[in-house]
């Protein structure tokens, strides 16, 4: 089932986030911009914790200042960040917010000058903070755990800062409700419970695009029953319904209770900025989150917003998949989808309709919707700048090319190795402490998924399951194999592995720490070798424990299937490795009885 859019056309020194290079209507007066308005630059902010990120903002000083001040904020910022009174944009009347609060999964847009300090709070006021200087225009995203934040940007090619203003105030889009005559309850009821929904919708797009929604009206429509499909009932709405007074009509059907292949819409729009939104309101169970959710879609879709493949995006294609369900579940717009709604509500805010936006503007929308059209997974940017350490990559954004499934022709051998030596890095960095089992591998996966993003698109999933594979992998059977043995003692030294294995020994899926061997080592083998070939492996293997070795154990062969089909989704993009950084899609095996055969 999908949704759709029918469209006819710190104390402490601070650190530049730099993108790295990367291939990555209505009348004017409808938008309140009565008196002029102060534009100030936007970015965009996510937050890809699995908590929440608190965070201050200050305007950026130029270099030379920065430099003459170091000592006074060295002495007085502790005390500032308790301050509640804003910061002032440079050249602008427009307060930046003190502290931020961004809950997990969640954007926020901010306005700044030429540019804005921004810094995390720390768990231990005795540590140095960093500071990260950020870009007008660009977006960013926190990772990291509690007192160990880091900013990331993503790359979006070239800045020009005449495409990057935003507008500070809120602008309001009026709204009339309406439901069809099939609706089953009262007027008093239906009032009250779709005015609930959109409050909660204009919540969402007020911190993504300051945007707040109105209710002035409500109606009803009578809806054509010899219309079949939701594209149907939007053509029969666009005729029956006057929007005015408001700006926009959202219709409500109660007509279309069944989803198949030719209806599968849950929502429709006819293109952005269009007067009509047609929802199904009564679908299956669809819980009160899901109805927002989809809510939210179609709104996203009339301030420009397009479908993107990330599972915490509300513009994600498909919304029938129940995570709006989830307690821990925050409704939210992706980073590069909320920079273009940005986009088209300061062209309107300043009363240009799409076809008179600005050319800056207008050309830097279409080259965001590009992104979102050829990316396969949204890619991470880079890490704080500077000097890393070698083993601390600095993340570059690579549009990701189309899926590569497996029997490919593979990477050149040569790269490969690199990547996975990289990688495999990682393994080598001592875990928090008091973790074990599932928790350790899940730290792992997420840490190497992170450094994964510095490799070229077309190769960071297979360097990403190769590198698992051998990482967690502290047996010698792939260090002796005639396959594979050479090829593997090239990527890590004798010494490199002494330092890895006693760091991997607890981990564990399901309980077992065989069952993670076999599951990432039969991943690995059908990112190097394809799927069939991993498969005969497995068996191979459990044939020889049957004759002398320690049974054959059908679970065995259980934990290699999981992995092998992990592998192909992650090659085929079904699961993208910014998922895996944020906590989604992580390796697991379903417990089974254990069916060991002695011979």
């Amino acid at each position: 089932m999908t949704d759709g859019v029918w469209e006819t056309g710190s104390v402490g020194f601070s650190r530049r986030v730099r993108p790295m290079q990367a291939r990555w209507l209505l009348v004017a007066g409808w938008f309140l911009a009565v008196t002029p308005t102060v534009q100030a630059q936007i970015i965009v902010i996510a937050n890809l914790t699995s908590d929440e990120v608190v965070f201050s903002v200050k305007p950026a000083e130029p270099a030379a200042q920065k430099k003459a001040s170091r000592s006074r904020e060295q002495t007085q910022e502790r005390s500032e960040s308790d301050s509640s009174a804003p910061s002032q944009i440079p050249g602008n009347n427009v307060p930046l917010p003190k502290a931020v609060r961004l809950p997990a999964g969640d954007v926020v847009a901010l306005w700044v000058g030429k540019g804005a300090e921004l810094q995390p709070r720390v768990a231990n006021a005795s540590e140095a903070p960093i500071s990260y200087v950020v870009a007008p225009g660009g977006a960013y995203f926190w990772l990291g755990e509690q007192g160990k934040r880091s900013l990331h940007a993503i790359d979006l090619g070239g800045i020009d800062p005449e495409a990057y203003p935003g507008v500070p105030e809120i602008t309001e889009l009026t709204v009339k409700i309406l439901v069809d005559d099939d609706e089953p309850t009262v007027a008093a009821r239906w009032h009250h419970v779709l005015k609930a929904r959109l409050d909660a919708a204009s919540k969402i797009l007020e911190r993504t695009c300051r945007v707040r929604l109105k209710v002035i009206a409500y109606d009803t429509w009578e809806s054509p029953a010899e219309t079949t499909g939701l594209k149907d009932g939007l053509q029969a709405f666009e005729r029956l319904v006057e929007p005015g007074p408001a700006q926009v009509a959202i219709g409500f059907t109660s007509q279309y209770k069944k989803l198949d292949r030719d209806n599968p819409h849950l929502g429709i729009i006819r293109r952005p900025l269009g007067r009509h939104i047609l929802i199904r309101e009564r679908v299956g169970r669809m819980s009160e989150p899901e109805k927002l959710e989809v809510l939210v879609h179609e709104l996203g879709h009339y301030f420009g917003a397009v479908h993107v493949l990330h599972g915490r995006s509300v513009m994600r294609p498909n919304l029938a998949d129940g995570r709006a369900r989830m307690k821990s579940f925050r409704i939210g717009f992706d980073p590069i989808n909320a920079l273009i709604m940005n986009h088209y509500v300061t062209e309107l805010h300043a009363g240009r309709t799409p076809d008179v936006f600005r050319p800056a503007v207008a050309d830097r929308i279409s080259h965001l919707k590009r992104i979102l059209a050829r990316i396969a997974s949204p890619s991470l940017a880079s890490a704080p700048s500077g000097q890393p350490a070698p083993s601390e990559t600095v993340p570059r954004v690579r549009p990701a090319p189309p899926s590569k499934t497996v029997g490919h022709p593979q990477p050149e051998l040569d790269t490969l190795s690199r990547s996975v030596a990289t990688l495999l890095r990682e393994f080598r960095r001592p875990p928090p402490k008091n973790i074990e089992g599932e928790a350790l591998v899940d730290w792992y996966v997420r840490r190497v998924a992170v450094a994964a993003q510095s490799l070229p698109a077309d190769l960071a999933p297979r360097a990403f399951l190769i590198a698992l594979g051998i990482g967690f992998d502290d047996t010698d059977m792939l260090r002796t194999s005639a396959a594979t043995g050479a090829w593997l003692r090239r990527i890590e030294s004798d010494d490199e592995r002494a330092v890895r294995l006693p760091l991997v020994r607890k981990t564990a899926l399901s309980g077992r720490h065989d069952w993670a061997l076999h599951f990432f080592v039969s991943a690995m083998l059908a990112a190097r070798f394809g799927e069939k070939a991993a498969t005969v492996a497995g068996y191979l293997k459990e044939l020889r424990d049957a004759n002398g070795g320690t049974g054959f154990d059908s679970t065995d062969l259980a934990a290699n299937a999981e992995g092998i089909a992990w592998a192909k989704r992650i090659l085929d993009r079904q699961v993208l490795l910014l998922e895996l950084v944020s906590g989604e899609h992580l390796p697991r095996i379903r417990r089974q009885g254990d069916s060991r055969e002695q011979p």
